[in-house]
């Protein structure tokens, strides 16, 4: 297979990455194959995605002004003229210019106050859980084996619903953190 921009490396940190069409028509809907080739970053007025190994292409949406400014710039070269839009080719070193007018999506991340909100409202929920399932275990009044069996269940409802907080605090931090950190610093979990 020829190599190409690994967008997902390269920039799948910064911007939203999706899937070509062509993934699924390739692999089927629950592929799991890492093809380079087949990811776009995603844009407001047009799509990024490679063509070479220093090379990248953008594909308008439609034929509007971001597209006649694009179009334009020196180091672009229309390679289609379609009536629904534009399809033009770049050195990847011209990137940064094309992403604006592009209008390419950023990813979503927590500030790292939202962030340190969250971990103290899981703590928060942690303490209050293990408070209550201790007080169920140890029983404020006479403990018999009927009550014991109940509150056995308790503990394992409140363990449950620790490990269902440690899931979803762990999952929305590694959402935020760039998987590849080439120019953003990382965010400790």
């Amino acid at each position: 297979m020829a190599m190409c921009i690994d967008l997902k490396e390269r920039f799948g940190g910064k911007y939203r990455l999706l899937r070509d069409p062509a993934y699924y028509a390739e692999h089927g809907a629950r592929g799991r194959v890492d093809d380079p080739w087949l990811w776009i970053i995603a844009g407001r007025f047009a799509d990024i995605f490679p063509w070479g190994r220093q090379m990248l292409g953008v594909s308008t949406h439609g034929r509007g002004a971001r597209a006649h400014r694009l179009a334009t710039l020196p180091f672009v070269t229309v390679v289609q003229d379609a009536d629904d839009g534009l399809t033009l080719t770049f050195d990847i070193q011209h990137f940064a210019e094309v992403a604006t007018l592009a209008g390419l999506r950023r990813k979503r991340r927590l500030s790292k106050a939202l962030l340190e909100g969250s971990r103290k409202t899981w703590f928060t929920a942690t303490a209050v859980s293990a408070q209550k399932s201790s007080a169920n275990a140890t029983g404020h009044s006479g403990t018999t084996k009927e009550s014991s069996g109940s509150n056995s269940r308790d503990l394992d409802a409140a363990k449950d619903m620790q490990t269902c907080l440690e899931l979803e605090i762990v999952s929305r931090a590694r959402a935020t953190v760039p998987r590849h950190t080439t120019d953003v610093e990382s965010v400790a979990i």
